[in-house]
């Protein structure tokens, strides 16, 4: 069964006015569910960092950016 394309959940990202994102959030057809509930705009199709190296650079920007709040 899957879901009705209207049922779907939206990205909800927020945009540069500020309110959220209202596009719907990319959906895997297979696992009748969204692959990680952004659009495509906002990194819906993104698989993430690919290899070690690419991940440690990750994770040293998002210490170095919650530091910075």
């Amino acid at each position: 069964m899957t879901t009705a394309k209207s049922e779907r959940p939206r990205c909800g990202a927020k945009t540069r006015s500020g309110g959220n994102c209202k596009a719907r959030a990319v959906w895997d057809k297979v696992g009748d569910e969204p692959r990680n509930g952004r659009c495509r705009n906002h990194g819906g199709l993104s698989t993430g960092p690919r290899t070690v190296d690419g991940l440690a650079r990750t994770l040293a920007a998002m210490r170095v950016g919650r530091e910075r709040k």
